[in-house]
């Protein structure tokens, strides 16, 4: 059955990795009637109201100490990055994209801030780029200039989440090319050593979060698990914590 019982996860994990949202409180002043004699003199309370009132306002990058985090300024946060990660990722990406200045929903391949952006945050080398770049482009309708779509963005990232040959070796591993399987606790202990080469993206996720992230990784598992679910779950702990990196939240 799905879900096997050697990576689920207990009330007490759950606890942990709760996510509680903190509510803004707004502090309510009022002006006190000052008697008409005799005059009153100004007193200290208007600066520090003042200074109150011009506080720097909250970043829009969303980090916050608490478990759960703040939303991010496209409304991402980390409970819907484990919970609903396709969303997390349309809207984290695609305010990206938008970032391009695409015209007619469409950047063209050569656009330098999309290929910095892919450089960056995703985990296709740079020698590959330009043949991922034409491979998605070549779907387009014939005749038209080289480009890509939001839809074809989000793929690239999606599918480029963590190389492929670095997956391969770490199965390779942990099965000494012995088994076309390996145990549900032997994968999960290789996922938790995987976010040590997922260079700053996997930083951006608190060290406290990474059993939560596990437990989204890996909520179709299998007591036993093949390459293939293996290659999943590798790539799915990838994507949430580049949607975790680049939503800073």
């Amino acid at each position: 059955s799905h879900g096997g019982t050697c990576c689920a996860a207990t009330a007490d994990d759950a606890a942990e990795n709760g996510i509680s949202q903190t509510s803004a409180t707004q502090n309510n002043m009022s002006k006190s009637q000052a008697p008409a004699t005799p005059p009153q003199t100004p007193t200290s309370t208007a600066p520090a109201a003042q200074a109150q009132a011009t506080a720097a306002p909250p970043s829009s990058g969303g980090g916050s100490s608490g478990r759960g985090g703040n939303a991010s300024s496209d409304g991402v946060t980390f409970e819907m990055v484990v919970t609903d990660l396709e969303k997390a990722e349309s809207l984290a990406y695609g305010a990206a994209f938008t970032s391009f200045g695409p015209a007619g929903g469409k950047v063209p391949i050569d656009s330098a801030p999309l290929r910095q952006f892919l450089e960056t945050n995703s985990g296709c080398p740079y020698e590959e780029l330009d043949t991922v770049l034409l491979s998605a482009a070549s779907n387009n309708p014939e005749g038209e200039p080289m480009h890509i779509t939001q839809s074809q963005f989000i793929d690239i990232l999606r599918q480029n989440a963590i190389p492929e040959a670095m997956v391969l070796e770490k199965f390779m591993n942990l099965t000494a090319g012995e088994s076309e399987v390996v145990p549900c606790e032997d994968c999960r202990t290789a996922l938790l050593f995987l976010k040590d080469d997922l260079r700053a993206q996997a930083t951006s996720v608190r060290e406290d979060r990474w059993e939560a992230v596990m437990d989204a990784a890996m909520s179709s598992a299998e007591p036993t698990v093949s390459m293939e679910a293996f290659r999943n779950f590798c790539f799915k702990e990838a994507r949430i914590a580049n949607v975790v990196h680049l939503a800073k939240v």
